[in-house]
């Protein structure tokens, strides 16, 4: 298979084209402009590389449908079809395909067979322009996790059983292929079955499954068996997606449960995307060795395209940026798991307790008059120490008293006899007291003139690093810097879908929706900067 020649699909031709819709082709532009860039094409070669034989029909160029994916992630399209649609109907996007008009299955290919790592190098191609302006500052790194739903039902979901008898119905060769006839057949000779094994409980409990939802058992889903139980084999859960088997059922920031991956941004100042991976965990406590690994991949592409194009020779500031850095994360990342990794990696990291996470954003409810948020609820009349402020090494009590530290020992829990763990990440007991005057008004109330903490060194330290203005101050920063991305890829009923099935494609699209960002975040500081 060969590439489509086409004539005016030039930088020159297309940007004069595109110059006609006025302020409204500037987003289409500047992505125009980007992919036709030195280096971009260089990497874009190697794509264009599968396509040397003259045999088979003509493809796309590449570079064409990463613009098209490019301009569509803009738009908040939601699916592979509204995509190839939007090429038939958008005018602009008419002038950058003169007149073609790909498929939803080559957009699909797209996805499946390009190099992951190479759609990766464009990505930071973007970081690569920001450094050259010097607009790339590495003090800190904000890490931030949001969920990417998945483009299905959340109904649309197989079970063990069901996989049971998908297999018992390829024997009996009676899949359907999702026709009104093949299904008629598919129901009929069910039907059989299950007079035939009248007498046999389990399978006529099977039988009787498929019959009430006879959809899925068709030849396509069969194909999926292996993917099926391969994330079931990993995972508590009975069942997984149809639709994408690597997305786990997780509860959405919309407070509902739907199949979704777990999307990690990495954001530098100047509200610059430093990354996004997405990762199969319901959550952000046990994700940080997999996003420092990822940052890493990232700085040694950044330093390979910088040598390679850029003008600047700041080599030494970006191979030792995780060493100088900080990294900063919300509560959600406040586990043992993640603070043991990076102390593990020797990383700089402010990770914000729940503790006071859960005091801030009471704090914040009561100036807007809202009901606080009480995690005590069965011990209302009762003073709980999770309500106390905290200070360097102790706590100030409703009265304004402080406790002092009086003990800290290591304590005999099945953490600690994890094998050849580091000493200062065994758990301990940290005793604290207060001298409670007798006129305490809340004497009744509190039975706190001792505090027993049984957590880790780490957890003890970053609990002190809160207590600090100068702490406090560096983590206020992430809401400015942090959010922005996940504000930007979201649709306006505040969520994310995924274009794409399966993990692999996903993460290739979070590259494309990210180098988009970063470029027109580039426009955005380079027009304020000069």
């Amino acid at each position: 298979m060969a590439l489509k020649v086409l004539v005016l699909f030039t930088l020159k031709d297309i940007i004069c084209g595109l110059s006609e819709f006025g302020k409204d082709g500037f987003k289409l532009r500047t992505i125009t402009e980007f992919i036709f860039k030195p280096y971009v094409q260089d990497l874009i070669q190697d794509f264009n590389k599968q396509f040397d034989s003259e045999k088979g029909n003509r493809a796309y160029p590449r570079e064409m449908l990463l613009g098209i994916l490019m301009y569509c992630s803009t738009l908040h399209i939601s699916n592979l079809t509204a995509v190839a649609r939007e090429c038939k109907l958008n005018k602009m996007l008419q002038v950058f395909t003169c007149g073609e008009t790909p498929s939803t299955s080559t957009f699909k290919r797209f996805f499946k067979e390009n190099n992951r790592l190479i759609l990766k190098k464009i990505f930071c191609c973007t970081l690569l322009e920001f450094n050259e302006e010097k607009f790339l500052d590495f003090t800190r790194i904000f890490i931030d996790g949001t969920d990417a739903l998945v483009n299905g039902s959340v109904h649309y979901k197989i079970t063990w059983n069901e996989i049971t008898m998908l297999q018992y119905a390829k024997k009996w060769k009676i899949l359907h292929n999702n026709r009104k006839q093949s299904m008629e057949r598919f129901m009929a000779e069910l039907k059989k079955k299950e007079k035939f094994y009248k007498d046999d409980s389990e399978m006529l409990k099977l039988i009787q499954m498929a019959l009430k939802r006879p959809e899925i058992y068709n030849k396509r889903v069969y194909k999926k068996i292996p993917l099926f139980t391969e994330a079931l084999n990993g995972r508590k859960q009975k069942y997984v997606s149809i639709m994408f088997p690597e997305s786990i059922m997780m509860r959405t920031k919309k407070g509902k449960f739907d199949f979704a991956l777990n999307l990690q941004q990495i954001m530098l100042k100047n509200k610059i995307s430093f990354g996004g991976l997405l990762l199969d965990k319901p959550n952000d406590s046990k994700v940080l060795e997999e996003v420092l690994l990822d940052i890493k991949e990232t700085t040694e592409i950044l330093l390979e395209l910088q040598k390679k194009y850029g003008l600047r020779r700041n080599y030494k500031e970006i191979a030792t940026l995780m060493e100088r850095t900080t990294f900063i994360l919300d509560s959600g990342y406040f586990s043992d798991y993640n603070l043991e990794i990076a102390d593990k990696y020797a990383i700089n990291a402010l990770i914000m307790l729940k503790v006071i996470a859960r005091q801030r954003n009471n704090k914040k409810r009561a100036e807007n008059n809202l009901e606080k948020k009480n995690k005590n609820t069965k011990n209302d009349d009762k003073i709980s120490k999770k309500q106390m402020e905290r200070i360097k090494d102790g706590y100030i009590c409703p009265f304004k008293q402080k406790s002092k530290l009086i003990s800290c020992k290591i304590i005999d829990n099945e953490r600690n006899k994890r094998k050849a763990i580091p000493k200062h990440w065994k758990d301990r007991k940290y005793k604290h007291e207060f001298e409670c005057p007798i006129h305490c008004p809340f004497r009744q109330i509190c039975n706190h003139q001792t505090i027993n903490d049984y957590i880790s060194p780490l957890k003890y330290e970053m609990t002190n690093k809160f207590t600090n203005k100068r702490y406090m101050d560096m983590y206020n920063e992430r809401f400015s810097e942090s959010e922005s991305i996940n504000g930007y890829i979201k649709n306006t009923m505040g969520i994310f879908k995924l274009l794409t099935s399966n993990k692999e494609s996903a993460q290739k699209e979070i590259y494309i929706i990210n180098m988009t960002y970063n470029l027109i975040r580039f426009n955005n500081i380079k027009g304020t900067a000069y």
